[in-house]
């Protein structure tokens, strides 16, 4: 099989045959394998490669998330900005935040209902507030208003890259990196990777000189703050550097759920050979904060599970009127504009008949272009764009949602709707083995077919209720 045709869901076999034994974890700096360091950006790079050759290619339609260069600004506003960021975010490190129960790791803001916010984070912390803080890893992390209970650990970043410049590995490390990435071309070659390779996509010295960096800034800001608990976003992907020191000094270390899960998202799934290493336990967090029991399946890394459920959620179900109307809301997730209008189309058909309008609603970041990537809909009875900024609005007034594989689709759940997934490339790639009724182009009119009480059940296992409690009783472990 050449990379050319690489099949979509052959990723997942790929991280099989890569971890199909611990041989990828013998190559090791300063005592941390190479490829736990590398893993998820490589991941994240190929899974990029497959869509942009399953798509369109004359539309360009894939929504890169590279944050690789983040620290280094491309022009002379954003080299302004960045010198911005770093002088407010030395106001606001978290040196007077020391000994509080609960350091909260947030690794993404965004604006939600008029404010820059965590939504996974800041009610619980908030729920605590006299024995937490937020430590905001964003550059943008000044927007959310920093104060004593909000800080940013930008400065950290900056003078991690800078220490990662002069470090110099020694002459036996460099010969382990050789060795590791010829045992990478090996297991490429094997695979039909070679146009795909890690080799050629990424500077691994850097990488790694980064990750050591981090590791020593981290392990004496972390012996300075003496949390009795870290809970943050995204620990199982590339922040190794926060639960291997926070093993070492004794901190309780745990993964708040921050989307929807599945057994193809690789960052949560570890081929037979890790999941074997006697050694893992210490990369990963202690817990698994889930949104419900259903999530326990979805992933094997080696953490403890805990129901803990989504309060922002929660909250808006219950604050909002459920003033429903007899139409469908398709949810885009950007990554194939194209094909989501061809859906549309054929749904608009049987929809007009039976007496229902249809609604799309394009991911925030497509505004700009929803003329180019919804050409082929723009004028089309019946169909009307959604732009509500409020997303849980937009659910609670229709009657039936329906999308690519996205989280949006779990969180109408809780919404009591009637939720499908298309089946597109973005939901080949991402999904496997879900719950949700799965609506080929060929039969779309399927979705007319299922009772509301189908997907009561689910909602329950998806979404455990009383978040807020469930976070005070796992406080006490």
């Amino acid at each position: 099989m050449k990379s050319k045709s690489f099949k979509i869901k052959s990723i997942h076999t790929f991280v099989q045959s890569i971890e199909k034994n611990n041989r990828i974890l013998d190559f090791k700096i300063k005592n941390v394998p190479i490829w736990l360091i590398l893993r998820q950006q490589y991941f994240n790079s190929l899974e990029r490669d497959i869509l942009v050759e399953s798509l369109d290619k004359t539309q360009n339609l894939w929504e890169g998330n590279d944050k690789s260069n983040v620290l280094i600004p491309r022009s002379k506003k954003n080299f302004l900005k960045k010198i911005f960021e770093f002088l407010i975010s030395i106001l606001h490190v978290p040196f007077f935040s020391r000994n509080k129960k609960v350091l909260f790791y947030a690794t993404s803001i965004k604006k939600v209902e008029g404010i820059y916010r965590n939504i996974f984070i800041d009610i619980f912390q908030k729920n605590i507030s006299h024995e937490s803080f937020i430590l905001f890893e964003s550059s943008e992390s000044y927007k959310s208003g920093l104060n004593n209970h909000i800080k940013s650990s930008y400065f950290f970043e900056v003078i991690s890259f800078i220490i990662s410049k002069l470090i110099r590995l020694k002459k036996n490390e460099k010969k382990v990196l050789n060795q590791f990435k010829e045992h990478i071309k090996h297991v490429e070659k094997t695979n039909d990777l070679q146009k795909k390779s890690i080799i050629t996509n990424f500077n691994i010295e850097k990488e790694i000189k980064l990750f050591l960096a981090k590791k020593f800034i981290y392990f004496y800001l972390l012996k300075f703050l003496k949390p009795e608990f870290i809970i943050g976003e995204d620990l199982s992907y590339t922040r190794f550097f926060i639960t291997l020191n926070a093993k070492k000094l004794n901190i309780k270390t745990a993964e708040i759920q921050h989307g929807s899960l599945d057994k193809n998202n690789v960052a949560y799934n570890l081929g037979e050979g890790l999941k074997k290493y006697k050694s893992i336990q210490k990369y990963y967090p202690d817990f698994f904060l889930s949104f419900g029991e259903y999530w326990i399946n979805r992933y094997n890394i080696p953490s403890e599970h805990i129901n803990l459920g989504f309060p922002f959620l929660e909250k808006n179900r219950f604050l909002l009127k459920q003033n429903v109307n007899k139409s469908i809301l398709i949810v885009s997730n950007s990554i194939n504009p194209k094909e989501i209008s061809k859906y549309t189309l054929k749904l608009n058909k049987i929809s007009k008949n039976k007496g229902y309008k249809i609604f799309l609603r394009p991911r925030p970041s497509e505004k700009k272009e929803i003329s180019f990537r919804y050409s082929s809909i723009m004028k089309i009875d019946n169909i009307v764009f959604d732009f509500n900024e409020n997303l849980y609005e937009s659910i609670s007034s229709h009657e039936i949602i329906v999308g690519d594989y996205s989280t949006v689709l779990f969180e109408a759940l809780f919404f009591d709707k009637k939720v499908f997934l298309f089946d597109t490339i973005a939901t080949k790639m991402y999904s496997k083995d879900q719950i949700l009724p799965l609506i080929s182009y060929d039969n779309v009119d399927k979705i007319f077919d299922y009772n509301i009480s189908f997907f009561e059940n689910y909602k329950k296992k998806i979404w455990t209720e009383n978040s807020l409690t469930n976070f005070t009783n796992f406080l006490k472990v």
